[in-house]
């Protein structure tokens, strides 16, 4: 008599469970690259909001006489940031000595935000005016 072998015409389970495996990898990494990717732009997004709003107080600085900068009430040496998790503004005037004429201040614009530990930054933008 003769026997015949039949080719194995299934998968075996040891061959099912290396291909999850392998799928369960690749999951995990796209996970975790997408986890990062939303991290970025929250970053990304909070940098914007506080370079337009330093942007936007050094334009405001500019329209107003200088005497009203640095005494007046539109203008605090330090001002909470609606807009952004913990978010706090500071501002301060600088002598520029690289001038000649001591009618030229420096004023720096600097806003900070913590919304946790992958998300603390800040913007400094600054500008130089006439003080009269």
């Amino acid at each position: 008599m003769r026997t015949v072998r039949r080719a194995c015409a299934g998968v075996i389970l040891i061959e099912v469970l290396v291909s999850l495996l392998l799928v369960m990898v690749s999951l995990l990494g796209m996970s975790t690259a997408m986890i990062y990717a939303f991290k970025a732009t929250r970053y990304g997004s909070h940098a914007q909001r506080a370079t337009e709003l330093a942007q936007t107080y050094l334009e405001k600085a500019h329209r107003v006489p200088f005497a009203a900068l640095v005494n007046g009430p539109d203008f605090p040496a330090t001002f909470t940031v609606i807009g952004l998790p913990s978010g706090q503004g500071t501002v301060t005037f600088v002598d520029n000595p690289s001038f000649s004429s001591a009618t030229m201040e420096t004023v720096v614009v600097t806003i900070a935000w913590n919304g946790g530990t992958s998300d603390i930054g800040s913007v400094t933008l600054s500008t130089t005016r006439t003080t009269n």
